[in-house]
């Protein structure tokens, strides 16, 4: 079986963080004998407007690159549709690489994350076009469940993201903490986190 990953937001080198929850499934996948290929901005020119604080961050950041998009989807979609010929799935993260799905006209499921609910509330049309097509949506929370339902999606499957388990595992800290391990952007809800802790101790962990 042939699955191509389309990532907005994939590592290009071992030591760079970005997107490495994706990649490290596409090694476990790999290992379990799936053949897979990604495609990312790391293979297609994206004009500045992928990485660094990711698309949603880049674009608040910069706002002149906003009329780059369609120049950025253009080569997405290429790709995807020239790495998809032979394909039997494509699996796609998040809405932006839904739509480059779209245009392979190959099965399709669709990953969503925390930062395409953002993105469906400023184009629900979009957003409902690529989540109604979709085989599947795949959610890891209950909450983005509801949000794809809401936006018309046929089969959502809630698959919490997996991390790998210490042997051992030590004591808990006395008095608790609360860990927060991610980018440090506003669509994180980390300031909501920090409201939340109240008198607990928060630990932030990220860039």
């Amino acid at each position: 079986m042939k699955v191509v990953v389309l990532a907005t937001s994939y590592p290009r080198s071992e030591t760079d963080t970005a997107g490495r929850f994706i990649a490290d499934a596409v090694e476990r996948l790999r290992e379990a004998g799936t053949q897979i290929e990604v495609v990312s901005p790391a293979s297609f020119p994206h004009f500045g407007i992928a990485y660094g604080s990711g698309i949603a961050g880049n674009l608040r950041r910069q706002p002149w690159r906003a009329p780059l998009l369609p120049a950025f989807m253009a080569a997405y979609s290429s790709a995807a549709r020239r790495a998809s010929r032979n394909a039997d799935l494509v699996h796609a993260h998040w809405l932006p690489s839904g739509i480059a799905a779209l245009t392979t006209r190959r099965p399709f499921v669709v990953q969503l994350w925390g930062t395409d609910v953002a993105l469906a509330r400023r184009a629900p049309a979009l957003a409902r076009a690529v989540l109604k097509r979709a085989e599947a949506v795949i959610c890891p929370s209950t909450a983005l469940a509801g949000d794809a339902t809401r936006l018309g999606a046929r089969q959502v499957e809630v698959v919490p993201s997996g991390v790998d388990l210490p042997e051992r595992v030590g004591e808990e800290a006395d008095p608790p903490e609360v860990l927060y391990a991610g980018r440090l952007s506003r669509e994180k809800g980390v300031l909501e986190l920090v409201e939340a802790a109240g008198d607990l101790n928060l630990v932030v962990a990220g860039d």
